[in-house]
């Protein structure tokens, strides 16, 4: 009986001496917090006891933040180090991360000092107040010396940047003596004249401007450079559109109007029983352009054909040499400049197929590039400088006419068979002594046609 107690009690304590030794050979599980929402997570690692766990390796930098150190409490009391610490038990470490700071220095060119900002990383620098340099106008901030790329202030910082200031010379011999933002004409326009009617404004008052892309429709315009005033401004420089712009000239709302067609015989009728009069002026010229989808085999089309498209009589591709494939021409609204301009020089006394007005080009320019550009067989037309200045790049093609395709060379040499002029007009009753009359002599000079010019339209 005493043997079997003497066995009892050594295997007892023979297993309770096991599981100690086991115990000192424990592996412990070393678990990382990030702390911090990056989009993933950190594996955990199984370490020996009285070993090293080995530091995780993950970017520099997550969402404009850096990691600073691991922890050994959600608290950030006090730090793991990964060279000395040894691993006795399960373990939880915790991310400590630093949002990173970013130097934005402003390089101003010859202008006056502009203080660097100290930014966090995916935040915004403050836009500063525009520097002055004598005898320039400050055009804006460009985030490369050779002034290609404008900086939004918009857009987050992620790094190190540096801001170049672009100037601009006013220009000296376009000008009238006394005009003024509050004594500036109401000037009117067609979508496709509204960059020559804000350049003209521009140069006229000393304004600092530059061409800009709208983020939202991707078209281009010259943006003034206003921070104050733009109210003002736009008050007096107007889009209203090539019809509209008519109306309100013949209603004196407005003075002087910049059009891509002359008075069509709705409004000359309208301004008859008003008893107005008006004169227009040509002051640079454009070339009125069929499109069709980029897939679209044909190059060229005859007057007569696109006559025969409008009026029904060819309703295939394959009749004028391209794919086996329905006709869609589209048309766009009354009295808008493109619809009237396609009646007075292809459709004439002709009368359309009863095509309806898309709802997509019925009413803007750029819908109608939109529509033809994603329908293989459509047509439609529109004005050479909108899609050359303001779209800069469509899915869309540009067809010869009569062989020939309108270019900025054939334009000039008249080759091109559909050449239209942009006219400024205004009422035939116009004081001659008039900011507006002074406006109209204006741009008829050498000086008008060299600021049309620069505008991307052709002088006159």
């Amino acid at each position: 009986m005493k043997r079997f107690i003497f066995f009892i009690i050594t295997t007892i304590v023979l297993i309770a001496t096991l599981i100690s030794c086991n115990k000192e050979e424990r592996e412990f599980t070393v678990s990382f917090n990030i702390n911090f929402n990056i989009g993933f997570e950190i594996p955990s690692q199984i370490i020996k006891k009285g070993e090293k766990a080995v530091k995780p390796i993950i970017p520099y930098t997550v969402a404009y933040h850096t990691l600073i150190a691991w922890y050994k409490e959600a608290e950030l009391v006090n730090e793991w180090n990964f060279a000395d610490d040894l691993v006795t038990s399960d373990i939880t470490l915790y991310a400590m991360w630093s949002q990173n700071e970013h130097t934005v220095s402003f390089e101003s060119s010859g202008g006056s000092t502009v203080l660097s900002q100290i930014v966090k990383g995916g935040e915004k620098a403050i836009e500063p107040e525009d520097p002055t340099r004598s005898g320039y106008l400050f055009v804006a901030w460009y985030n490369d010396a050779e002034l290609v790329n404008e900086w939004n202030f918009a857009s987050s910082v992620t790094d190190h940047i540096k801001l170049y200031a672009k100037w601009q010379l006013p220009d000296p011999s376009f000008k009238i003596s006394g005009l003024t933002i509050d004594n500036y004409p109401r000037v009117d326009c067609s979508t496709s004249a509204e960059p020559l009617n804000i350049l003209i404004a521009c140069k006229l008052l000393d304004v600092a401007h530059r061409w800009v892309r709208d983020g939202y429709n991707s078209a281009w315009s010259i943006e003034p450079n206003l921070k104050n005033g733009i109210e003002k401004f736009r008050d007096r420089v107007k889009a209203a559109e090539t019809h509209q712009s008519f109306i309100n000239l013949i209603d004196n709302t407005t003075d002087l109007i910049l059009t891509a067609r002359t008075i069509s015989s709705d409004e000359k009728e309208y301004a008859d029983a008003k008893g107005v009069s008006l004169i227009e002026t040509p002051i640079g010229l454009d070339a009125f352009i069929f499109i069709v989808h980029p897939t679209n085999p044909i190059k060229s089309l005859t007057i007569k054909q696109v006559q025969d498209i409008y009026t029904g009589k060819i309703t295939n591709w394959k009749e004028v040499g391209g794919n086996d494939a329905k006709i869609n021409p589209y048309i766009r609204n009354a009295n808008s400049g493109s619809q009237e301009t396609m009646k007075m020089l292809i459709m004439k006394d002709m009368d359309f197929m009863n095509y309806p007005e898309s709802p997509d080009i019925a009413f803007t320019m750029q819908g109608t590039f939109d529509a033809v550009g994603s329908d293989n067989n459509s047509i439609c037309y529109s004005f050479y400088y909108y899609k050359e200045q303001i779209l800069r790049g469509t899915h869309t093609k540009t067809i010869s006419i009569e062989g020939v395709l309108p270019s900025q060379e054939n334009i000039f040499n008249n080759s091109y068979p559909l050449i239209t002029e942009v006219t400024a007009g205004i009422r035939s009753d116009a004081d001659r002594s008039s900011m507006t009359y002074k406006l109209y002599e204006l741009l008829q000079t050498e000086d008008g046609k060299r600021v049309v010019s620069e505008s991307g339209y052709i002088p006159n």
